[in-house]
């Protein structure tokens, strides 16, 4: 990250006090929900991968929700604003050579706002429509993200084949949802086109469905005792129709993609549940994460992560949170680059911990060993220290 981008940032962080040192009491914020933080990656590639290097990742965020009055014209509505922007040298795409990436901060600057939606609920039903982040619905698991990994966030048996809308990049979609105490059951719609990550704005040719979808539904079922959540459990799948991306052939004329490879649909389960409640309030917790496409064509047709966590440490001298996950996906060599060493998959093994300070400032030492990044360079170790600021 540049001197300008991060004097830019803090700049917006401050306003962002100001605005929430206001009276939250007041009629004026009552139905307000606002949070705001800022995230900061220093990441090294100590070794293996493409080469050593070191580079610093940032993140800002600020979300308001917006929840009326539970009766008269609005009852049970609300309006939800992401805003988001990141910046940095990107470790994983210049140094460390994986394809599950390393910081899940990682991404092409992404545009200002991230998510703008409404939401709608009717009994047990909600409805969600407008500017979604695919992610924040659908292919979740509790435990898994307070890894750095991007692979314990989403799938790379899903981004990794398909134009998902996710970080950085949102696109509009719709959500239904039917809730109940033990089970859900969702589905969703979004948008699906090659090109809208390359936009500088919104546009809407590319974001109402006019070169392609990807519609997915999920079950959950939650296993509770006495109101607490011991496990929640999750099965989805999707199916996804998208026009190939166009690409500059000889000739230098605009063509589709020979290469493309169209990840029809495929299947995944995620999983948390709580092992054992240890002393002082901690606990012992564990999540794995299973993606497959049948289509053996797609880049990335399987994938398969476990990981364990003890959570809640009430202890001054230890981390309040350590973690320690695995994940594997499968690769398959592309279309005129089979290149004699090809492992066919990467591995990452994270070991992570985080402490906080003052309720508002997080430390996260973290240290990765990934196996074969890309399927093909030498493994890597890389150490993260990440830093979050919650400013409210």
């Amino acid at each position: 990250m540049t001197r300008k981008q991060l004097t830019t940032m803090l700049l917006m962080c401050g306003t962002l006090i100001s605005v929430k040192s206001q009276d939250n009491d007041s009629t004026e914020f009552k139905h307000l929900t606002i949070e705001s933080g800022v995230i900061m990656d220093n990441v090294a590639n100590l070794s293996g991968g493409i080469k050593q290097d070191y580079t610093a990742l940032g993140q800002f965020d600020f979300t308001v929700e917006y929840k009326p009055a539970k009766m008269g014209f609005l009852k049970n509505t609300s309006v939800f604003g992401h805003l988001q922007k990141n910046g940095g040298k990107g470790a994983s795409e210049n140094f460390i050579g994986d394809v599950q990436v390393a910081s899940n901060i990682e991404g092409i600057s992404s545009r200002f706002i991230y998510e703008l939606s409404v939401s709608q609920s009717i009994a047990d039903f909600n409805i969600t429509a407008g500017l979604l982040d695919l992610n924040a619905e659908f292919m979740a698991s509790e435990y898994a993200g307070d890894f750095i990994n991007s692979s314990f966030g989403i799938l790379p048996s899903v981004s990794l084949n398909t134009p998902v809308p996710i970080f950085p990049v949102t696109s509009f979609g719709g959500i239904v949802s039917y809730n109940k105490k033990q089970f859900d059951i969702v589905a969703g719609i979004y948008n699906l086109n090659h090109e809208y990550g390359e936009d500088e704005f919104f546009n809407f040719e590319n974001h109402f469905f006019q070169k392609g979808y990807i519609g997915v539904g999920e079950l959950r079922y939650r296993l509770a005792k006495n109101d607490d959540v011991l496990g929640e459990y999750r099965v989805g799948a999707y199916y996804k129709d998208c026009t190939a991306p166009f690409v500059e052939n000889a000739a230098g004329d605009m063509v589709p993609d020979s290469t493309f490879k169209n990840a029809a649909y495929g299947f995944y389960s995620t999983g948390d549940q709580k092992i054992a409640t240890l002393g002082n309030g901690a606990s012992l917790g564990a999540f794995w994460q299973l993606g497959f496409t049948p289509d053996k064509n797609n880049y990335a047709p399987e994938y398969y992560a476990l990981g364990f966590c003890v959570s809640d440490i009430d202890n001054k001298f230890l981390p309040n949170y350590i973690g320690l996950a695995a994940g594997n996906v499968a690769l398959t060599e592309e279309a005129g680059n089979k290149q004699q060493g090809f492992t066919g998959s990467e591995t990452v093994i994270e070991l992570t911990a985080k402490k906080e300070f003052y309720n508002r400032i997080t430390v996260q030492p973290d240290l990765q060993y990934i196996i074969s990044p890309s399927g093909l360079l030498d493994d890597a170790l890389v150490g993260i220290l990440r830093v979050e600021i919650a400013l409210n």
